[in-house]
């Protein structure tokens, strides 16, 4: 075939244009996938004097317990049970360099655990450095904050599921959203048409600012309101205490972080007879929160205020946890790790 000069010009237009669009296409996905780092923890140069202050929710301790041992080779294979019949992991840095008044200090700052509300209202007012938390801070606590002239910088460093339970022995095995706002609006009160049992249904809720109810209202309710009756007589101050709740009442339906059941309670010798629901047919698992199949799939965060230096040892840390190393941090605390997700999910 003899290209003319018209041939030419077209196959050259052509071929730009297909390098143009390829590169389009290459940023585009740069742009969909998270870039992991391989920074690592040592290269912060973390010291007891400069380890920053880390609370946040409760399920966050493991996370928080092995950022310790991986930035100053401590021992965090082991699991207790706290009084609350909670696992927590254990710190050990008895083998390492750090003086006994060393590991003090930094087992002092990793030690407190203030549940989400009280981690941002710390946060707010200075007390602690960085948080690890499931939810964006409530409408509550963004009014707070900016009473304060403060703001946050939120970055997402895993993934968990948001579940709903009942006790063992109810026959029911899946729920659709549907279902679950009839329930806690008040619309459905018993358990007939789910199971064919003429039996009242006692909903549980959790207290307003805990973390599992901004998580309810935002990814289950999100404008419907939720029975008065349920949030004031219903509501459970704890998630221990949900699921003892749940545990003791063959009626009842509560809700709760797939993380949290599955690794800081059904960890204990003596496991709850509770058992998790599908929601629209679908099985919160690990499989299903990671590729966001699961209806409930939501972004645990690491966060700082928004004045915090870019260089300080909290910024570093938060920017660590989205590395190589950080993301295997996440997935040893047995959480589900980022992987790819576009920018849409991250926000959620």
């Amino acid at each position: 075939m003899k290209f003319t000069s018209t041939n030419k010009k077209i196959l050259f237009s052509f071929v730009i244009c297909f390098l143009i669009v390829g590169m389009m296409m290459y940023q585009y996905f740069q742009k969909q996938s998270i870039s992991l780092s391989s920074k690592t923890i040592k290269e912060i140069g973390l010291t007891a004097e400069n380890f920053p202050i880390i609370d946040g929710a409760t399920s966050t301790q493991p996370i928080r317990s092995l950022i310790a041992c991986v930035a100053f080779d401590g021992d965090c294979r082991n699991w207790y049970e706290t009084a609350s019949r909670e696992m927590f992991i254990r710190v050990v840095l008895s083998d390492t360099t750090l003086t006994s008044a060393e590991r003090e200090k930094i087992l002092t700052k990793i030690g407190t655990n203030s549940k989400t509300h009280e981690a941002y209202l710390k946060l707010i007012k200075g007390d602690i450095d960085i948080i690890l938390v499931s939810t964006k801070p409530s409408e509550d606590e963004v009014a707070e904050a900016k009473k304060a002239g403060v703001s946050f910088d939120l970055v997402p460093i895993g993934l968990d599921g948001f579940i709903f339970l009942v006790n063992e022995k109810n026959t029911i095995s899946n729920l659709n959203t549907s279902d679950i706002i009839d329930i806690y609006t008040g619309k459905v009160e018993n358990w007939k048409q789910f199971t064919g049992i003429d039996s009242p249904i006692t909903a549980y809720t959790r207290q307003q600012n805990s973390g599992s109810q901004e998580l309810m209202n935002t990814l289950v309710m999100k404008d419907i309101p939720i029975k008065s009756s349920l949030k004031q007589e219903r509501a459970i101050m704890a998630m221990d205490m949900l699921i003892t709740g749940v545990e003791q009442d063959v009626n009842s339906i509560g809700y709760s972080l797939y993380y949290y059941k599955n690794n800081m309670i059904d960890k204990r010798e003596q496991r709850p007879n509770v058992k998790l629901l599908s929601v629209d047919s679908i099985e919160p698992n690990p499989v299903n929160i990671a590729s966001k199949t699961y209806p409930y799939t939501f972004n645990i965060y690491a966060v700082t205020r928004s004045d915090e230096p870019q260089n300080s040892p909290a910024s570093k840390i938060k920017a660590w946890l989205t590395t190589e190393e950080g993301q295997a941090v996440i997935a040893q605390a047995g959480y589900v790790r980022l992987g790819s997700i576009d920018s849409s999910v991250r926000d959620n």
